[in-house]
C-alpha cells in the first residue's frame, strides 16, 4: 500500500473537479431484446411481493450526458436480470431515474423529489458534476445513498448515509503515477485544457505523486480543446523523452492529440483515468492507454463479470458496459441486493440501512476493490483502492504494482485492486 501526506481543503476538492472536467463517455442507455424484454416483464409481474424501488441520479440530458447515460442503461438492465432470477427476496425491483441535467438546481431538485417520495428506498448517485449538491440536500436525512461514484472526498467517507464503494479523486490522481509506474515509465508529462481552470486543479498532487512512484515529471502543456493541431505540443513530449502522457481534457479532443503525437512518432502510453476511459479514446487507431478505474474491470473473465456483461447485452442491448460508471452502478446496485436479501413483506428505507449495517468485510467477490464494513452510528470509511489497467493492441490488462498486496479478496488475475491511501 503506498502512502503519501493528506492534502486538505480545496486542493482536494479541486482535483475532484479536474476529474469531473475529463469524463465525457459515450454510450447509449439501452433498450434489450424485445423477446429478452418481455420475459423479464412477465417475471416481475409474476413475483407478488411488494415492490422495490430504487433511486438513481444521472443526468440522462444536458451537456454531461454521455457520461451518466451508460449508467442508466446499466440499471435498467441489472432491474430486468434481478426479476427474472426471482427479485429481491421475491420483490420485484424498479429502478427510478432522476434526470439531473448536469445541473446544480435540477441535481438538488431531483434529489428533494426522491427524499419526499416514501416508496424510494435508497439513492444510488451516478451523477458525479451535481455531487455536492445532492449531498448537501440529503446530508443526515432518513435515506442511503450507496454509490455509485463519485470525487469530492468531503461527501464520500464523510457523511453518515453516504455510503462509498469506489475512490474518490485523490486515489483516481494517484493511479496516474502509479500505472506509469506499474508498465515502466519513467517520464511523466501532462496534457491540460486551457478553457476552464478545473482542468489543471490536479496539478498539486504531481510534485509528491512523482516522488512516491519515482516518475518524473518532465512536462506540463496547456492545450486548446479548439485547436486544429496539436504537432507542436508532441514534438515537445517527442524532445523530452515522455513516455506517459496524461490526458487532462476532454476525450474528444484528446483523441485528436494522440493522433498528432502518434502521427509524429510518439511511442509511449497515454494516461486516463475513472470515468475517462471511454469509447472516444479506445476507438483511436492504436492507442495505448493507462490508468486507474475505480469500477471493476469490465474485461475480467471472472464469472460475476462474465453475468454482468451478458445482462446488459441481453436486457439493455446498446448500452456500454466498458466504462466505470456502468461498473460502478452494477456494483452500488449488487450492494443493495445484498443487503435487502432477507428483507420482509413490507420493505423499507430503515431495511436498507439495517442491512448495509450487517455487510462486513464485504466486497462483492471481489467487484468491490477494497471490502466494506458499514457500523451504525459512524461514518462510512472512504475508499482507497481501484484497478490499474493497460490498453494495448485494443485488449485491457490489469496491470496492479508489483510487490503490492490486492486490496480486495482477489490475490491474483485480473481483479486484483491496488490501494493508494493517503496518509495524514
Amino acid at each position: 500500500m503506498f502512502k503519501t501526506r493528506t492534502m486538505r481543503g480545496t486542493a482536494m476538492v479541486a482535483a475532484a473537479a479536474a476529474l469531473a472536467v475529463a469524463v465525457a463517455a459515450c454510450g447509449s442507455d439501452g433498450k434489450g431484446n424485445d423477446d429478452a424484454t418481455g420475459k423479464a416483464t412477465q417475471a416481475k409481474a409474476a413475483l407478488t411481493k411488494s415492490e422495490i424501488r430504487l433511486g438513481l441520479l444521472a443526468a440522462t440530458t444536458g451537456a454531461t450526458s454521455s457520461a451518466d447515460v451508460p449508467a442508466v442503461g446499466v440499471a435498467n438492465a441489472w432491474a430486468d436480470w434481478v426479476n427474472v432470477n426471482g427479485g429481491i427476496n421475491g420483490h420485484p425491483v424498479t429502478i427510478v431515474v432522476k434526470d439531473t441535467k448536469g445541473d446544480i438546481a435540477t441535481g438538488t431538485a431531483a434529489a428533494k423529489a426522491f427524499l419526499d417520495d416514501p416508496s424510494i428506498l435508497s439513492i444510488t448517485s451516478a451523477s458525479s458534476n451535481t455531487e455536492p449538491a445532492i449531498a448537501t440536500t440529503l446530508k443526515g436525512k432518513d435515506i442511503a445513498v450507496v454509490g455509485a461514484y463519485g470525487y469530492q472526498p468531503t461527501i464520500w467517507g464523510a457523511q453518515e448515509n453516504v455510503f462509498p464503494l469506489t475512490a474518490p479523486a485523490v486515489p483516481n490522481i494517484l493511479a496516474q503515477f502509479a500505472s506509469a509506474k506499474a508498465n515502466g515509465a519513467k517520464n511523466w508529462a501532462v496534457a491540460s485544457c486551457v478553457e476552464t481552470a478545473a482542468c489543471k486543479q490536479a496539478s498539486v498532487f504531481y510534485g509528491p505523486a512523482s516522488k512516491l512512484f519515482d516518475v518524473k515529471v518532465v512536462g506540463s502543456y496547456d492545450v486548446a480543446v479548439s485547436a486544429p493541431s496539436y504537432t507542436a505540443e508532441c514534438l515537445k513530449m517527442i524532445n523530452t523523452k515522455t513516455d506517459f502522457l496524461q490526458l487532462s481534457f476532454p476525450p474528444a479532443a484528446a483523441a485528436r492529440l494522440i493522433d498528432d503525437c502518434d502521427s509524429q512518432g510518439y511511442k509511449g502510453l497515454y494516461g486516463a483515468s475513472g470515468g475517462a476511459v471511454t469509447k472516444a479514446l479506445l476507438d483511436v487507431d492504436g492507442v495505448r492507454l493507462s490508468g486507474g478505474v475505480q469500477g471493476f474491470p469490465w474485461w475480467s473473465t471472472a464469472k460475476p463479470v462474465t453475468d454482468y456483461r451478458q445482462a446488459v447485452e441481453t436486457y439493455s442491448k446498446g448500452a456500454d458496459p466498458q466504462t466505470a460508471a456502468s461498473t460502478s452502478t452494477w456494483a452500488a446496485l449488487q450492494t443493495i441486493r445484498a443487503a435487502l436479501a432477507h428483507v420482509g413483506d413490507k420493505p423499507a428505507r430503515a431495511d436498507v440501512f439495517t442491512g448495509l449495517y450487517g455487510l462486513k468485510n464485504f466486497d462483492l467477490g471481489g467487484l468491490l476493490a477494497q471490502p466494506v464494513t458499514f457500523t451504525k452510528g459512524k461514518i462510512p470509511a472512504g475508499i482507497d483502492c481501484l484497478w490499474l489497467y493497460k490498453y494495448e493492441n485494443g485488449k485491457f490488462t490489469t496491470t496492479p504494482l508489483a510487490g503490492t498486496k490486492s486490496g480486495n479478496s482477489v490475490t491474483s488475475g485480473d481483479l486484483q485492486s491496488t490501494c493508494l491511501k493517503l496518509q495524514a
